[in-house]
């Protein structure tokens, strides 16, 4: 269970670092993964009815003042820490624990846009859509087999808004029509 959180923990670290603010590197800094998880379990103790996305804002400003104190040098550019290939999750189509456990990634990714993207207004699909992202990463991954499976969550987002925003899509709903993954 520890590795999902982890993983679901790592793909919010990459959504932060590009949505937060680009060219910050790797907000993590020095911290480490035990550092992070007592942090982490100090807040959910404290305040048992927040979610972990709610306690990791805590966490996440002491780690924007610790990056403070430690930055040197010129803008870096923002690290996506889960680094799993298109082809590794198409190859791990048949394996539904391993697609679960990657996914959680892209779940993490979205959810720290959520909390720190231009639009911090809640969820951007404001329900679960497990299938609807999996379906994303499954067309994005077709031709790219060499992308990470993070690098398919910028475009979704895009796309979500632009069907939002020319009235396809309403708030919170899943697009009616076929996803239609961009070439580029």
């Amino acid at each position: 269970m520890e590795a999902a959180y982890n993983n679901w923990f790592h793909g919010y670290v990459s959504g932060f670092n590009v949505y937060w603010h680009p060219r910050s590197g790797n907000i993590l800094g020095q911290a480490t993964w035990n550092e992070i998880a007592a942090f982490i379990d100090v807040q959910c103790s404290g305040n048992q009815t927040k979610s972990v996305a709610q306690a990791l804002d805590p966490l996440m400003t002491d780690l924007i003042k610790r990056q403070a104190h430690e930055k040197k040098g010129m803008p870096r550019p923002s690290v996506l820490t889960v680094q799993v290939t298109c082809r590794q999750w198409s190859d791990a189509k048949d394996d539904k624990v391993l697609r679960v456990f990657w996914g959680g990634a892209a779940r993490g990714y979205l959810t720290a846009y959520n909390r720190w993207g231009r639009d911090t207004s809640g969820d951007f699909l404001l329900q679960n859509n497990d299938e609807l992202i999996d379906r994303w990463i499954n067309d994005w991954c077709e031709k790219r087999s060499s992308s990470s499976i993070l690098q398919s969550m910028d475009p979704f987002i895009k796309y979500i808004d632009k069907e939002r925003a020319a009235g396809r899509i309403n708030p919170g709903s899943m697009p009616a029509n076929e996803l239609v993954v961009p070439i580029t």
